[in-house]
């Protein structure tokens, strides 16, 4: 299907390129497919669930990158979002812990 290929071509930008404007854009473009093709393609093309993963293992950079799509997807979506807010805190909060002061912020 033509959405999964797209969000995972942006999924992949999104947490690893090495460009803060790639990954920024891609995030963007992500909560932009999932609004447009509804809610449930959160979970279809398990979207937290990659996102959730990056928080809590990926690298500096693939954390960011999480952290802008997650921030979009809450932005785009609201309280569509929410439950979803819930079972990524664990990660959220991991990630506001880390190390590197670009994820941090």
């Amino acid at each position: 299907e033509r959405v999964e290929t797209i969000l995972a071509d942006l999924m992949k930008e999104c947490l690893q390129s090495e460009s803060l404007a790639a990954r920024r854009g891609a995030a963007y473009g992500i909560s932009a497919v999932v609004k447009g093709s509804g809610i449930a393609s959160l979970k279809k093309y398990e979207v937290v669930k990659q996102l959730e993963e990056a928080c809590t293992n990926g690298h500096s950079k693939a954390k960011e990158g999480a952290l802008f799509a997650i921030e979009l997807l809450c932005d785009r979506l609201g309280l569509l979002f929410e439950p979803y807010v819930i079972v990524l805190l664990p990660a959220l909060l991991k990630a506001f812990g880390d190390g590197d002061g670009y994820v941090r912020a």
